[in-house]
């Protein structure tokens, strides 16, 4: 079990497999400079299906998405896609 640096982070690599990275790149050394509804839409879809639960990931990642598009102005689109964000989640469940 060895520990490799990822910016100032270090995870246990184990299999050689990390759940919170887009390849060899961790997501949250990309994506500290974002606000925080990208950063979180980003982290729940690049590890969906690392962590066992692609289908919850994916539902997060849109809800997010759905309430910035609110607080952005578009009301319609947001409620359209909060709503297929809790059809996701009920789907999973």
């Amino acid at each position: 079990m060895s520990e490799v640096p990822r910016g100032n982070l270090h995870y246990q690599a184990t299999s050689g497999v990390c759940p919170h990275c887009a390849g060899q790149i961790q997501v949250v050394d990309l994506m500290l400079d974002q606000p925080g509804w990208v950063f979180n839409a980003v982290k729940y879809i690049v590890r969906a299906g690392h962590k066992g639960n692609f289908v919850g990931d994916a539902g997060s990642c849109l809800w997010y998405i759905a309430r910035r598009l609110r607080r952005a102005g578009c009301e319609q689109l947001g409620l359209e896609l909060e709503s297929l964000s809790s059809r996701v989640s009920a789907w999973q469940a």
